[in-house]
Protein backbone atom coordinates (compact mmCIF):
# COMPACT_ATOMS: atom_id res chain seq x y z
CA UNK A 1 0.00 0.00 0.00
CA UNK A 2 1.62 3.28 -0.98
CA UNK A 3 2.00 6.26 2.10
CA UNK A 4 1.72 9.85 2.73
CA UNK A 5 3.22 10.73 5.35
CA UNK A 6 2.03 14.21 7.53
CA UNK A 7 4.78 15.95 9.72
CA UNK A 8 2.95 18.20 12.35
CA UNK A 9 2.73 19.17 15.78
CA UNK A 10 -1.09 20.66 15.52
CA UNK A 11 -4.08 18.78 16.54
CA UNK A 12 -6.22 21.14 13.82
CA UNK A 13 -4.09 20.03 10.93
CA UNK A 14 -4.08 16.17 11.85
CA UNK A 15 -7.95 16.37 12.39
CA UNK A 16 -7.79 18.26 8.48
CA UNK A 17 -6.12 15.47 6.99
CA UNK A 18 -8.65 13.07 8.61
CA UNK A 19 -11.28 14.28 6.69
CA UNK A 20 -9.36 13.35 3.46
CA UNK A 21 -9.68 9.26 5.31
CA UNK A 22 -12.22 7.88 2.69
CA UNK A 23 -10.65 9.61 -0.48
CA UNK A 24 -7.44 7.95 0.50
CA UNK A 25 -8.99 4.64 1.27
CA UNK A 26 -10.20 4.65 -2.31
CA UNK A 27 -7.01 5.12 -3.74
CA UNK A 28 -5.26 2.50 -1.75
CA UNK A 29 -3.50 4.90 0.27
CA UNK A 30 -2.23 4.86 4.10
CA UNK A 31 -2.38 8.49 5.87
CA UNK A 32 0.19 8.29 8.54
CA UNK A 33 1.00 11.62 10.96
CA UNK A 34 3.94 12.12 12.46
CA UNK A 35 5.30 14.81 15.14
CA UNK A 36 9.10 16.09 14.09
CA UNK A 37 10.44 13.94 17.08
CA UNK A 38 8.79 11.05 16.18
CA UNK A 39 10.28 11.42 12.21
CA UNK A 40 14.04 11.89 13.72
CA UNK A 41 13.52 8.69 15.57
CA UNK A 42 12.38 7.03 12.74
CA UNK A 43 13.89 8.31 9.26
CA UNK A 44 13.16 4.81 7.84
CA UNK A 45 9.59 5.84 7.49
CA UNK A 46 10.27 8.78 5.12
CA UNK A 47 11.54 6.01 2.53
CA UNK A 48 8.23 4.44 2.43
CA UNK A 49 6.40 7.50 1.57
CA UNK A 50 4.88 8.70 -1.75
CA UNK A 51 4.70 12.20 -0.42
CA UNK A 52 5.03 14.21 2.11
CA UNK A 53 2.99 16.81 4.17
CA UNK A 54 5.02 19.31 6.36
CA UNK A 55 2.97 21.43 8.79
CA UNK A 56 4.42 25.10 7.98
CA UNK A 57 5.48 25.38 11.55
CA UNK A 58 7.69 22.94 11.86
CA UNK A 59 9.50 23.52 8.04
CA UNK A 60 12.71 24.56 9.84
CA UNK A 61 12.38 20.85 11.48
CA UNK A 62 12.72 19.22 8.46
CA UNK A 63 14.81 20.53 6.17
CA UNK A 64 17.34 17.27 5.88
CA UNK A 65 14.34 15.25 4.29
CA UNK A 66 15.57 13.54 1.11
CA UNK A 67 15.33 16.11 -1.93
CA UNK A 68 14.03 13.27 -4.44
CA UNK A 69 10.76 12.71 -2.06
CA UNK A 70 7.60 15.39 -2.92
CA UNK A 71 6.93 17.60 -0.07
CA UNK A 72 4.02 20.07 0.36
CA UNK A 73 3.62 22.89 2.64
CA UNK A 74 0.36 22.88 4.80
CA UNK A 75 -0.64 26.45 5.74
CA UNK A 76 -3.73 28.64 6.43
CA UNK A 77 -3.91 31.81 4.16
CA UNK A 78 -6.55 33.01 6.57
CA UNK A 79 -3.62 33.51 9.24
CA UNK A 80 -1.11 36.22 7.31
CA UNK A 81 1.21 36.96 10.45
CA UNK A 82 4.13 35.06 9.02
CA UNK A 83 3.18 35.80 5.52
CA UNK A 84 6.98 37.09 5.10
CA UNK A 85 8.63 33.76 6.57
CA UNK A 86 6.28 31.77 3.75
CA UNK A 87 7.38 34.15 0.63
CA UNK A 88 10.92 33.25 1.81
CA UNK A 89 10.47 29.83 1.95
CA UNK A 90 8.79 29.61 -1.37
CA UNK A 91 11.74 31.42 -3.01
CA UNK A 92 14.39 29.72 -1.28
CA UNK A 93 13.73 25.91 -1.71
CA UNK A 94 12.55 24.88 -5.37
CA UNK A 95 11.36 21.20 -3.91
CA UNK A 96 8.39 22.24 -2.32
CA UNK A 97 5.86 21.05 -5.32
CA UNK A 98 2.88 22.67 -3.67
CA UNK A 99 0.82 23.38 -0.87
CA UNK A 100 -2.61 22.42 1.43
CA UNK A 101 -4.54 25.41 2.41
CA UNK A 102 -6.43 24.41 5.72
CA UNK A 103 -8.91 27.07 5.10
CA UNK A 104 -10.35 25.62 2.23
CA UNK A 105 -12.83 22.89 2.14
CA UNK A 106 -11.47 19.57 1.33
CA UNK A 107 -13.28 19.07 -2.49
CA UNK A 108 -10.78 21.62 -3.69
CA UNK A 109 -7.65 19.59 -2.96
CA UNK A 110 -9.38 16.27 -4.31
CA UNK A 111 -8.22 16.90 -8.47
CA UNK A 112 -4.78 17.70 -7.05
CA UNK A 113 -4.27 14.96 -5.04
CA UNK A 114 -6.23 12.18 -7.48
CA UNK A 115 -3.61 13.90 -10.51
CA UNK A 116 -0.50 13.14 -8.05
CA UNK A 117 -0.80 9.94 -6.13
CA UNK A 118 -3.30 7.63 -8.67
CA UNK A 119 -0.81 7.73 -11.76
CA UNK A 120 1.80 6.78 -9.16
CA UNK A 121 0.77 3.45 -9.12
CA UNK A 122 0.48 3.07 -12.96
CA UNK A 123 3.72 4.62 -13.29
CA UNK A 124 5.52 2.39 -11.76
CA UNK A 125 3.50 -0.42 -13.94
CA UNK A 126 4.32 1.17 -17.12
CA UNK A 127 8.26 0.93 -15.69
CA UNK A 128 8.00 -2.98 -14.68
CA UNK A 129 6.44 -3.52 -18.33
CA UNK A 130 8.96 -1.57 -20.18
CA UNK A 131 11.79 -2.97 -18.32
CA UNK A 132 10.49 -6.66 -19.09
CA UNK A 133 10.45 -5.60 -22.80
CA UNK A 134 13.86 -4.41 -22.51
CA UNK A 135 15.06 -7.44 -21.22
CA UNK A 136 13.53 -9.40 -23.76
CA UNK A 137 14.75 -6.76 -26.78
CA UNK A 138 17.98 -7.70 -25.08
CA UNK A 139 17.64 -11.26 -25.48
CA UNK A 140 16.14 -10.85 -29.56
CA UNK A 141 19.40 -9.00 -30.12
CA UNK A 142 22.19 -11.37 -28.38
CA UNK A 143 20.53 -13.83 -30.11
CA UNK A 144 20.76 -12.17 -33.33
CA UNK A 145 24.44 -11.04 -32.86
CA UNK A 146 25.22 -14.91 -32.25
CA UNK A 147 23.52 -15.82 -35.70
CA UNK A 148 24.98 -13.03 -37.45
CA UNK A 149 28.64 -14.01 -36.21
CA UNK A 150 28.07 -17.62 -37.56
CA UNK A 151 26.92 -16.56 -40.96
CA UNK A 152 30.16 -14.06 -40.85
CA UNK A 153 32.43 -17.09 -39.70
CA UNK A 154 30.91 -19.51 -42.32
CA UNK A 155 31.00 -16.56 -45.28
CA UNK A 156 34.32 -16.43 -44.58
CA UNK A 157 35.10 -20.00 -44.71
CA UNK A 158 33.32 -20.56 -47.93
CA UNK A 159 34.09 -17.56 -49.92
CA UNK A 160 37.64 -16.75 -49.62
CA UNK A 161 38.28 -14.87 -52.55
CA UNK A 162 35.65 -14.36 -55.46
CA UNK A 163 36.98 -13.63 -59.15
CA UNK A 164 34.49 -12.33 -61.59
CA UNK A 165 35.24 -12.38 -65.58
CA UNK A 166 33.65 -9.59 -67.39
CA UNK A 167 34.04 -8.26 -71.14
CA UNK A 168 37.27 -6.17 -70.88
CA UNK A 169 38.62 -6.69 -67.29
CA UNK A 170 38.56 -9.14 -64.79
CA UNK A 171 37.10 -8.56 -60.80
CA UNK A 172 38.65 -9.58 -58.09
CA UNK A 173 36.96 -9.30 -54.45
CA UNK A 174 37.55 -10.49 -50.81
CA UNK A 175 35.79 -10.38 -47.64
CA UNK A 176 36.70 -10.29 -43.95
CA UNK A 177 34.27 -10.58 -40.79
CA UNK A 178 34.87 -8.25 -38.55
CA UNK A 179 33.70 -8.06 -34.40
CA UNK A 180 31.60 -4.66 -34.39
CA UNK A 181 27.93 -3.98 -35.08
CA UNK A 182 26.81 -3.19 -38.55
CA UNK A 183 28.99 -4.67 -41.18
CA UNK A 184 30.09 -4.07 -44.57
CA UNK A 185 28.39 -5.01 -48.04
CA UNK A 186 29.53 -5.15 -51.78
CA UNK A 187 27.85 -6.53 -54.92
CA UNK A 188 27.98 -6.00 -58.57
CA UNK A 189 25.59 -6.00 -60.83
CA UNK A 190 26.31 -6.84 -64.69
CA UNK A 191 23.57 -5.71 -67.57
CA UNK A 192 24.49 -6.46 -71.41
CA UNK A 193 27.06 -3.30 -71.48
CA UNK A 194 27.37 -2.27 -68.23
CA UNK A 195 27.58 -3.42 -64.31
CA UNK A 196 27.02 -1.60 -61.61
CA UNK A 197 28.99 -1.78 -58.09
CA UNK A 198 27.90 -1.14 -54.55
CA UNK A 199 29.70 -0.92 -51.64
CA UNK A 200 28.48 0.18 -48.06
CA UNK A 201 29.41 0.21 -44.64
CA UNK A 202 27.27 0.63 -41.52
CA UNK A 203 27.85 1.05 -37.97
CA UNK A 204 24.17 -0.21 -37.31
CA UNK A 205 22.21 -3.58 -38.32
CA UNK A 206 19.11 -1.36 -39.13
CA UNK A 207 21.19 0.47 -41.53
CA UNK A 208 22.40 -2.44 -42.96
CA UNK A 209 19.18 -3.91 -43.63
CA UNK A 210 17.99 -1.11 -45.29
CA UNK A 211 20.55 -0.91 -47.75
CA UNK A 212 20.17 -4.25 -49.11
CA UNK A 213 15.79 -3.48 -48.81
CA UNK A 214 17.12 -0.82 -51.49
CA UNK A 215 19.62 -2.22 -52.88
CA UNK A 216 17.58 -5.59 -54.16
CA UNK A 217 14.77 -2.70 -55.47
CA UNK A 218 17.70 -0.97 -57.66
CA UNK A 219 18.87 -4.72 -59.03
CA UNK A 220 15.50 -4.84 -61.11
CA UNK A 221 16.39 -1.63 -62.94
CA UNK A 222 16.56 -2.21 -66.69
CA UNK A 223 20.22 0.03 -66.70
CA UNK A 224 21.95 2.03 -63.93
CA UNK A 225 22.16 5.96 -65.12
CA UNK A 226 23.45 8.53 -62.65
CA UNK A 227 19.42 9.57 -62.47
CA UNK A 228 18.59 5.58 -61.04
CA UNK A 229 21.58 5.99 -58.51
CA UNK A 230 20.44 9.39 -57.74
CA UNK A 231 17.53 8.10 -56.96
CA UNK A 232 18.87 5.32 -54.77
CA UNK A 233 20.94 7.58 -52.46
CA UNK A 234 17.68 9.96 -51.68
CA UNK A 235 15.93 6.85 -51.08
CA UNK A 236 18.61 5.80 -48.25
CA UNK A 237 18.90 9.44 -46.92
CA UNK A 238 15.60 10.00 -46.54
CA UNK A 239 14.85 6.37 -44.89
CA UNK A 240 18.51 7.00 -43.01
CA UNK A 241 16.75 10.41 -41.18
CA UNK A 242 13.80 7.99 -40.24
CA UNK A 243 15.39 5.04 -38.70
CA UNK A 244 15.57 4.59 -35.28
CA UNK A 245 19.41 3.76 -34.62
CA UNK A 246 20.88 2.76 -31.14
CA UNK A 247 22.93 4.74 -29.51
CA UNK A 248 25.63 2.69 -29.15
CA UNK A 249 25.85 2.96 -32.82
CA UNK A 250 25.44 7.02 -32.69
CA UNK A 251 28.05 7.16 -29.68
CA UNK A 252 30.81 5.18 -32.01
CA UNK A 253 33.76 6.97 -34.13
CA UNK A 254 33.09 5.09 -36.72
CA UNK A 255 30.60 6.90 -39.68
CA UNK A 256 26.77 5.25 -39.25
CA UNK A 257 26.69 4.89 -43.31
CA UNK A 258 28.95 5.18 -46.06
CA UNK A 259 28.34 4.15 -49.44
CA UNK A 260 30.32 3.80 -52.77
CA UNK A 261 28.17 3.42 -56.15
CA UNK A 262 29.40 3.60 -59.61
CA UNK A 263 28.47 2.44 -63.03
CA UNK A 264 31.00 0.99 -65.28
CA UNK A 265 30.67 1.29 -69.32
CA UNK A 266 31.92 -1.88 -70.63
CA UNK A 267 32.25 -0.36 -73.87
CA UNK A 268 34.47 2.46 -72.98
CA UNK A 269 35.63 1.60 -69.46
CA UNK A 270 34.62 4.88 -67.97
CA UNK A 271 33.63 4.20 -64.04
CA UNK A 272 30.65 7.23 -62.77
CA UNK A 273 29.54 7.15 -59.41
CA UNK A 274 29.46 8.86 -56.11
CA UNK A 275 31.45 7.98 -52.66
CA UNK A 276 30.05 9.19 -49.98
CA UNK A 277 32.27 8.25 -46.79
CA UNK A 278 35.66 6.38 -46.00
CA UNK A 279 35.78 4.35 -49.36
CA UNK A 280 39.26 5.04 -51.11
CA UNK A 281 39.65 3.77 -54.49
CA UNK A 282 43.48 3.61 -55.40
CA UNK A 283 44.87 3.21 -58.92
CA UNK A 284 48.44 2.21 -60.58
CA UNK A 285 48.01 5.42 -62.57
CA UNK A 286 49.14 8.57 -61.02
CA UNK A 287 46.11 9.96 -62.68
CA UNK A 288 43.40 7.69 -60.98
CA UNK A 289 42.97 8.25 -57.22
CA UNK A 290 39.51 8.80 -55.45
CA UNK A 291 39.83 9.98 -51.33
CA UNK A 292 37.73 8.79 -48.54
CA UNK A 293 35.74 12.34 -47.31
CA UNK A 294 33.34 13.07 -44.49
CA UNK A 295 30.31 14.09 -46.36
CA UNK A 296 26.77 12.38 -45.65
CA UNK A 297 24.39 11.43 -48.12
CA UNK A 298 21.96 14.37 -48.90
CA UNK A 299 20.91 15.79 -52.48
CA UNK A 300 23.34 18.96 -52.08
CA UNK A 301 26.22 16.96 -51.47
CA UNK A 302 25.53 14.70 -55.12
CA UNK A 303 27.69 17.08 -56.93
CA UNK A 304 30.90 16.83 -54.62
CA UNK A 305 30.24 13.23 -54.26
CA UNK A 306 30.32 12.33 -58.32
CA UNK A 307 33.34 11.19 -59.86
CA UNK A 308 33.81 10.37 -63.36
CA UNK A 309 36.87 8.46 -65.00
CA UNK A 310 38.22 6.67 -68.25
CA UNK A 311 40.28 3.77 -67.37
CA UNK A 312 43.28 2.59 -69.01
CA UNK A 313 44.70 -0.53 -70.98
CA UNK A 314 46.45 -2.46 -68.06
CA UNK A 315 45.05 -0.16 -65.30
CA UNK A 316 44.89 -1.86 -62.36
CA UNK A 317 42.58 -0.23 -59.32
CA UNK A 318 41.80 -1.27 -55.71
CA UNK A 319 38.36 -0.17 -53.82
CA UNK A 320 38.67 -0.57 -50.03
CA UNK A 321 35.96 -0.69 -47.87
CA UNK A 322 36.33 1.68 -44.58
CA UNK A 323 37.03 -1.56 -42.73
CA UNK A 324 40.39 -1.82 -44.21
CA UNK A 325 41.70 1.60 -42.84
CA UNK A 326 39.64 1.18 -39.65
CA UNK A 327 41.56 -2.09 -39.32
CA UNK A 328 45.22 -0.88 -40.28
CA UNK A 329 44.76 2.57 -38.72
CA UNK A 330 46.03 3.82 -41.93
CA UNK A 331 49.62 2.14 -41.97
CA UNK A 332 50.84 -1.15 -44.11
CA UNK A 333 54.01 -2.68 -43.69
CA UNK A 334 55.54 0.30 -42.07
CA UNK A 335 54.09 2.95 -44.45
CA UNK A 336 51.07 4.75 -45.63
CA UNK A 337 48.26 2.50 -46.82
CA UNK A 338 47.57 4.15 -50.03
CA UNK A 339 51.82 4.31 -50.76
CA UNK A 340 52.18 0.22 -49.77
CA UNK A 341 49.24 -0.57 -51.69
CA UNK A 342 50.94 1.76 -54.83
CA UNK A 343 54.09 0.09 -54.15
CA UNK A 344 53.19 -3.24 -54.39
CA UNK A 345 50.54 -3.34 -57.73
CA UNK A 346 53.45 -5.51 -59.37
CA UNK A 347 52.67 -8.55 -57.12
CA UNK A 348 49.21 -9.12 -58.91
CA UNK A 349 46.11 -8.94 -57.76
CA UNK A 350 45.37 -12.34 -56.42
CA UNK A 351 48.92 -12.02 -54.00
CA UNK A 352 48.51 -8.67 -53.30
CA UNK A 353 45.02 -8.93 -52.01
CA UNK A 354 45.96 -11.91 -49.90
CA UNK A 355 48.66 -9.61 -48.59
CA UNK A 356 46.62 -6.99 -47.29
CA UNK A 357 44.29 -9.20 -45.52
CA UNK A 358 47.34 -11.27 -43.88
CA UNK A 359 48.48 -8.05 -42.37
CA UNK A 360 45.11 -6.76 -41.55
CA UNK A 361 44.91 -10.43 -39.35
CA UNK A 362 48.40 -10.51 -38.07
CA UNK A 363 47.45 -7.35 -36.30
CA UNK A 364 44.26 -9.72 -34.69
CA UNK A 365 44.14 -10.92 -31.30
CA UNK A 366 40.63 -13.20 -31.83
CA UNK A 367 39.11 -14.89 -34.85
CA UNK A 368 37.77 -11.79 -36.44
CA UNK A 369 39.17 -8.19 -37.16
CA UNK A 370 38.09 -5.31 -35.43
CA UNK A 371 35.37 -3.94 -38.20
CA UNK A 372 34.57 -5.72 -41.74
CA UNK A 373 36.60 -5.62 -44.30
CA UNK A 374 36.12 -5.15 -48.01
CA UNK A 375 38.23 -5.08 -50.97
CA UNK A 376 37.51 -5.21 -54.75
CA UNK A 377 40.35 -5.38 -57.05
CA UNK A 378 39.46 -3.91 -60.72
CA UNK A 379 41.93 -5.31 -63.68
CA UNK A 380 41.27 -4.22 -66.86
CA UNK A 381 42.52 -6.23 -70.10
CA UNK A 382 45.76 -4.59 -71.71
CA UNK A 383 43.98 -5.83 -74.82
CA UNK A 384 40.60 -4.67 -74.40
CA UNK A 385 39.03 -2.57 -77.57
CA UNK A 386 37.61 0.60 -76.30
CA UNK A 387 34.70 2.67 -77.88
CA UNK A 388 35.88 6.18 -78.33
Amino acid sequence: MNKIIVVCKNAQIEQYFNGFDDFFAQLGIKCITLTPQELEKSPHLIDLASVVFIDFSVWDDTTTLASNIPKYLVISLDQDKNKDKLELIFKQNNAIDGWIDTSLEHLYYLPLLKSFLRPKHSKNERIIKLQVMEKNLRQIVSDTLVELQRVKTLHAKLVPMKKTKLKGLNLYSKYLAGESSGGEFFDIVQKDREFLLVLSSTSSYLLSAMVLSHFEALKEKKGFSIDEMEAFLSDLCHDADNLLVPETAKRSNKRLLNVFIARIDLNTMTMAGFNFGQSELISNSSDHYLADNNMNICSSQFNSAYFEMKMKRAEELILLSPGIRLNSSGIMGNIDLVQFIRNNFNKGPENLINEIFYKLKSNCESSFLKHDSSLIYIEVDKNVIMQV
